[in-house]
């Protein structure tokens, strides 16, 4: 079974399974409101009161596939003729165990801390056509930010990236692993965003819409004489009510990613398009379907399960480089 064949098949197995538990919890009463979450893989969309917590896992598995110069396709071929590459990357897997802890530490003010667990891998092909691949797992980078209110329907995020995830990753191939498949960035980053969510006329108390603006600021320049480009992110989203637990999300986000400036020395200079600092970042557009579910039943009574499929629909890429195609988001959320 393919990664896509996959991750349609876990998609659709969340969707019946929550549409079905629905069906006989939507009458239970005092349950928060699905519409009180954004799209589960949007992250720091809401506070808490003072007091409170939440405790949140989220599984990310993300796969980019094919080679584009721009917005043109390129074949293995032409990777090796046009830009002489003699090793072609194929596709690549990221697998991503996102562990969460947000605090309400006053009415106005939540913390929040995010610590991953990344599992990667890519496939390559030599120039002789034989195949090969190459990977990398542990910590990565942990994130720590607060959400600072401004309004009732408006809030400021302001963090940091700290440098957890390791930037000498090596595998079968000499030298360090290239850039995307390092599992952090090395250097302290600038978390910086806004959220606003409302109710807006003529869509009525059943449907919430929302926005984020969200950037990752890069500082300096790591051991390794590098750093990542900068990230912006421009996410709308909509979340309508199905019934009293369950709610359909969907949403747009655009995103731009900085080539990365200067260059890992043990990385072995272009064998392959990745090992080249130049041939990271772009623009891309995605689009996404989602289900928020909250939990009816004690003990885990107002406890939400989501699930979220992205597809990119549109990406001009400073290649050659992979392709990024599809995303897919399921998490569990408690609060308490």
């Amino acid at each position: 079974m393919t990664i896509f064949s996959r991750k349609g098949a876990a998609l659709a197995a969340a969707a019946f399974a929550v549409l079905s538990i629905s069906k006989t919890s939507a009458h239970e009463d005092y349950l928060p409101s699905p519409l009180g979450h954004a799209p589960i893989g949007v992250m720091g969309d809401h506070r808490h009161n003072e007091g409170d917590w939440m405790v949140s896992y989220r599984f990310m598995t993300m796969t980019m596939e094919d080679n584009r110069n721009g917005t043109t396709d390129l074949s293995p071929a032409q990777v090796r003729t046009q830009f002489g590459f003699p090793v072609v990357p194929l596709k690549m897997t990221t697998d991503m165990h996102m562990f969460g802890l947000m605090y309400g530490w006053s009415n106005d003010l939540t913390l929040t801390i995010m610590v991953p667990y990344v599992e990667k891998s890519m496939d390559h092909q030599r120039p002789n056509g034989t195949i090969f691949a190459a990977g990398a797992k542990g910590w990565g980078d942990i994130k720590v930010s607060g959400l600072q209110k401004l309004t009732d329907t408006t809030h400021l995020k302001i963090g940091m990236s700290l440098p957890t995830g390791p930037i000498n990753e090596r595998d079968s191939v000499p030298g360090h692993l290239p850039y995307p498949m390092q599992l952090g960035s090395g250097t302290y980053d600038i978390l910086a965003g806004v959220t606003w969510t409302d109710f807006i006329d003529p869509l009525g108390p059943n449907t919430k819409v929302g926005a984020q603006l969200d950037a990752v600021l890069r500082t300096g320049s790591n051991s390794n004489d590098y750093r990542l480009g900068n990230q912006v992110k421009v996410t709308g989203f909509v979340n309508h009510l199905l019934s009293d637990t369950i709610s359909v999300t969907g949403r747009i986000t655009g995103r731009a990613t900085g080539q990365v400036r200067g260059a890992d020395r043990k990385i072995l200079a272009r064998p392959a398009p990745t090992t080249d600092p130049d041939n990271h970042g772009g623009e891309w557009v995605d689009l996404g379907i989602g289900l928020n579910y909250v939990l009816p039943g004690t003990p885990l009574k107002g406890h939400r399960i989501a699930v979220e499929y992205e597809k990119t629909v549109y990406q001009d890429l400073n290649g050659p480089q992979l392709k990024m195609d599809d995303m897919l988001t399921i998490g569990f959320q408690a609060a308490f």
